[in-house]
């Protein structure tokens, strides 16, 4: 998947979609929630970057392997939730987002 512009708050992607590309999702200000599908195995670098609105990350089964790099930084993540499959956390992947503490890993009340 790839989008210039992305003006939606909730985003289901689609079935047979195999990733998310490096950037797609980069600065989406409306964007609020994301549901990821089975085929999906890795999510790009700075996929969800600057998204200060998106609070829920979903998948609906283990297929998520990677997370690539700074996927989800600078987000409003308050709810993420991903299967026993997944393998590697890139760096930063979830850094400056507003309500959760990067130290303990912990969601901010």
């Amino acid at each position: 998947i790839k989008n210039s512009l992305v003006d939606i708050d909730t985003s289901t992607i689609r079935s047979n979609t195999v990733g998310v590309a490096d950037s797609t999702f980069y600065n989406a200000q409306s964007l609020n929630k994301v549901v990821l599908p089975q085929s999906c195995r890795y999510i790009g670098k700075a996929a969800f970057y600057g998204s200060p609105n998106l609070w829920q990350i979903r998948t609906l089964d283990n297929s998520i392997k990677l997370i690539d790099e700074y996927a989800f930084s600078n987000c409003g993540i308050t709810s993420v939730t991903f299967g026993i499959g997944l393998e590697t956390i890139g760096n930063y992947a979830f850094t400056d987002n507003i309500n959760f503490d990067n130290k303990t890993g912990e969601i901010k009340k």
